[in-house]
Formats: C-alpha cells, sequence, structure tokens
C-alpha cells in the first residue's frame, strides 16, 4: 500500500502487507517511517524489491523489518521516482520516464544490483513483459518496454508499445470496466470514475498489467 499521496488530500505513508491466503489474514504489517511512499513491489526469488523515490530496496519475504539503506539508486525521474519496475529472467528491469515528453530508458541489473545493460526506448516506458516470438520452430525471446500514458488520465490513455492489440481495464475489486482492442487512436477513460485502474495490455501471448490513476 503506497498510502495517500500530497495530492490526494490528508497524505499518508505506505506500508507492507503480508497476507495469507489459505486463512484470508494479515498477520504482519510493516508500517513505513517518515511518510514514505513504496510502490514497484515485486518478487525475485526469496526477496522482496520495491521502490522509494529514486532508491531500490530488496529485503527477505520472511523479514517484517524494512531495509535501511537502498540496494542502489537510479537518477532521480521526476516527481514519480522510479517509473516503473519489474523482474523478468533474474534480471531487474526499472523503467525512465524523463521529462514525460522525450524519450524514456530501459535500466537492467542483476538481482545483486549491479548494472547490466541500458536503452534508449519511447514515451514513458512504466511496465515490461516478455514477448515469445516463433518463427520457423524457433522461438526468440524478448523483453519490451510498455507504457500507459499520460497518466493520470481523464480523457484518453495511450500504449507506447505497438505490439499491443488488445487493452482490459479493471477496477479495484476485479470487476472488468472495459476491454477493447487497442488503436493509435486510444482508449477513452473519459467515462470512468476517478480513482485507481488496472490496465492489462495483451500482445500476442504475452500480457502486461500496469496501474493507471483517473483523475
Amino acid at each position: 500500500c503506497e498510502g495517500q499521496p500530497s495530492w490526494g488530500g490528508s497524505e499518508t505513508t505506505g506500508a507492507l502487507y503480508k497476507i495469507d491466503l489459505a486463512t484470508n489474514t494479515v498477520p504482519a504489517i510493516t508500517v513505513f517511517p517518515d511518510v514514505q511512499h513504496p510502490s514497484n513491489l515485486v518478487l525475485g526469488g526469496n526477496d522482496l524489491f520495491f521502490t522509494v523515490d529514486s532508491d531500490v530496496f530488496k529485503m527477505p519475504v520472511s523479514s517484517t523489518v524494512l531495509p535501511t539503506v537502498p540496494l542502489f539508486s537510479v537518477e532521480e525521474q521526476d516527481v514519480y521516482g522510479v517509473y516503473g519496475m519489474q523482474i523478468i529472467d533474474d534480471k531487474l528491469y526499472i523503467a525512465d520516464a524523463a521529462d514525460y515528453v522525450s524519450n524514456g530508458g530501459a535500466y537492467v541489473y542483476n538481482l545483486s544490483g549491479e548494472p547490466v545493460a541500458d536503452y534508449t526506448v519511447g514515451l514513458i516506458p512504466n511496465g515490461f513483459y516478455k514477448s515469445m516470438q516463433s518463427s520457423a520452430g524457433v522461438i526468440d525471446n524478448k523483453t519490451v518496454a510498455v507504457s500507459v500514458y499520460p497518466n493520470p488520465a481523464s480523457e484518453v490513455i495511450y500504449i507506447s508499445s505497438d505490439e499491443v492489440t488488445a487493452v482490459t481495464i479493471f477496477d479495484l475489486s476485479g470487476r472488468i470496466v472495459k476491454t477493447e482492442n487497442y488503436t493509435t487512436a486510444g482508449i477513452t477513460v473519459s467515462g470512468l470514475a476517478k480513482g485507481t485502474y488496472f490496465v492489462e495490455m495483451t500482445a500476442g501471448a504475452s500480457k502486461s498489467v500496469k496501474q493507471l490513476i483517473i483523475k
């Protein structure tokens, strides 16, 4: 839980909730200090990775004590800090939205926090998915940065990847509120109530899900 941001009203700090799916209980809640807003929580092996602003943290799944020193930090990225993060094939992918009007960047690290590669990508990248394409019996795996923009949005959203063919939007309860094929005209979201949603993007056999805020 990221907590309530300052622009959303009364600001509150974030917290890490551990949920037991067998009993539907919450055995542990770890509250972040000093009104921090953690985001981009991903699982890598027996470790959790998350971000606070431009810092990337790593902690064991079994721990209830928050790390105080980041695994590494990336260049400050406007007010959002790290704009997106995902683990694919034991690599940590970081999305850099830059100034939101220029091409962004994608940075790759190993799970120890050591840099592996960096790429220049399209506008406002904030998600990654693994695409599998087959040709003449050979499977080619590639990782593609994909983003939803503008975000927050109020009228129309666009997808940065031309491989995405279908979009489904869910509310926080998991209910589908919109689904349609994607074109360069974008997806109209003006009919959605203000709040937080999830956008599922389909590209061939691959899917990517990103958070969307309607303002």
